[in-house]
């Protein structure tokens, strides 16, 4: 490159100076070639990273349901009295005495939850066992003991967002619309929906859940599902610790 001051340079050697530092066809070219494989990169990465989430949605799904599967014989207990030492001995009370079951349930094992003594998880036997219980529950109505079954925290985060809006579609509708939570689903007139912990709401054969909850309720719940979704995962793990248990 001639090294003649700008100054003293002429028009033509300053076009030459300026042609000869712009780049050519040849660098376009190879540039282009260089965005067009980062993106078939960023293609590919894109589709890995959605592999990946669908098998770890897919691995967290299993291992709730292996954590339910193990918890299935349990049952917890609140309200009962901490007098005894003896966590078995005041379920089974409250099994013959208060439930009035009359036939042998077996309890494999029972302990206090927390130091207050308030909260006695058991394991029975079988599921017969835990189905004779919970078939009784409503003569507790009134005594202020509850009876609930045990399900893994992730399965406790979905049903706490449910019976949210279980509770807020009897809030407004009252005896007018059946909404019973069973397990990890929310039946609304007969209807099903789940929670999803990164989608939200969710309703099989409806692209959006809420729009089918509105059009069963004949209410507009698209405001309050929506504050659901956007509030935090702990938040919505406490409230389902603190509101009285279901079974």
């Amino acid at each position: 490159m001639d090294e003649t001051p700008v100054g003293q340079m002429t028009l033509k050697q300053l076009m030459e100076a300026m042609v000869s530092v712009l780049p050519t066809k040849e660098d376009f070219n190879t540039l282009k070639a260089e965005i067009s494989q980062i993106k078939a990169e960023n293609g590919v990465l894109r589709e890995e990273v959605v592999s990946l989430r669908t098998m770890c949605r897919q691995n967290a799904d299993t291992i709730e349901y292996l954590q339910n599967k193990a918890k299935e014989c349990n049952l917890i207990f609140r309200g009962l009295p901490c007098s005894s030492d003896d966590p078995a001995a005041a379920v089974k009370t409250l099994v013959m005495e208060t439930l009035d079951i009359s036939g042998e349930i077996h309890i494999k094992k029972a302990f206090y939850i927390g130091q207050a003594k308030k909260i006695i998880l058991a394991e029975f036997r079988s599921t017969d066992d835990k189905w004779a219980i919970l078939k009784n529950t409503h003569k507790l109505r009134g005594t202020g003991l509850s009876v609930s079954q045990d399900y893994c925290p992730r399965t406790r985060e979905k049903r706490a967002k449910l019976f949210m809006i279980k509770d807020e579609l009897k809030k407004r509708k009252g005896e007018q619309i059946v909404a019973v939570v069973r397990n990890g689903t929310l039946l609304v007139n007969n209807t099903r929906f789940s929670w999803d912990l990164e989608r939200g709401l969710e309703c099989a054969g409806y692209q959006n859940a809420v729009t089918a909850l509105n059009s069963i309720s004949g209410e507009n719940l698209g405001q309050f599902v929506g504050g659901l979704e956007r509030t935090a995962h702990s938040t919505s793990e406490n409230a389902e610790e603190h509101r009285r248990p279901r079974p």
